[in-house]
């Protein structure tokens, strides 16, 4: 992939590569516990074919990473996670990381709308001036939340924080039709999480909202 005489950027694709350690040790300690997975999972996702592992990497040190699902059929990518080692954040790696991310996807399959599952900055808690943060972030990068949205995050354990989803997309878009939504949020739930197609949070999500939901 790229290279500007320092940092490269390349894709993971066995779970046994050296890298997968300076992958995992980022992700253990950027990713809250509610929200990972385990070792033995991400494993798996590195060989599936609906999945891109990014590594931005300076020699053979692994500097972050972006993990995305990508379902093309469906129009959509989820960039599921996405995190910088410490010594490497507030200095501009983690734009350039993002955007190479998107134009990868675009550039294997198109002008696909990119989803992000993101910490809530509207619940009171103890992280909320990093969830604010990580928020701004992404809005610097094009990114816009979808309004009214209280996105559920179906994992196993504790329950996770309280949840938005945000959208990224190369095309002008100010709202999408609740149907629309509802298509995109029974992939995640299907095809990321092993979720029923009809799993009743699904519902519980879309009932308050809008038709169109507005993009903010």
């Amino acid at each position: 992939m790229g290279n500007d005489g320092r940092y490269s950027y390349e894709f993971l694709q066995s779970g046994n590569d050296a890298a997968f350690e300076g992958f995992y040790a980022i992700y253990i300690e950027a990713i809250p516990e509610s929200e990972r997975k385990s070792r033995q999972q991400l494993a798996a996702l590195v060989v599936r074919p609906d999945y891109r592992l990014l590594l931005l990497k300076r020699g053979a040190e692994v500097l972050g990473f972006t993990l995305a699902f990508i379902a093309a059929d469906a129009g959509l990518w989820l960039l599921e996670y996405m995190a910088m080692a410490r010594a490497q954040r507030s200095q501009g790696l983690g734009g350039a990381l993002f955007h190479h991310a998107c134009e990868d996807v675009e550039t294997h399959y198109g002008p696909l709308v990119g989803l992000l599952e993101v910490d809530s900055v509207n619940e009171a808690s103890a992280d909320l001036a990093t969830r604010q943060r990580r928020q701004a972030f992404y809005r610097r990068q094009g990114c816009r939340r979808l309004e009214g949205l209280s996105y559920i995050l179906p994992l196993d354990g504790p329950p996770p924080p309280q949840m938005e989803l945000m959208l990224y997309s190369t095309a002008p878009l100010d709202w999408v039709s609740r149907g629309q939504l509802q298509q995109w949020l029974m992939v995640l739930y299907t095809r990321v999480y092993d979720c029923p197609a009809d799993d009743p949070r699904i519902a519980a999500m879309l009932r308050s909202l809008t038709d169109p939901v507005k993009l903010k």
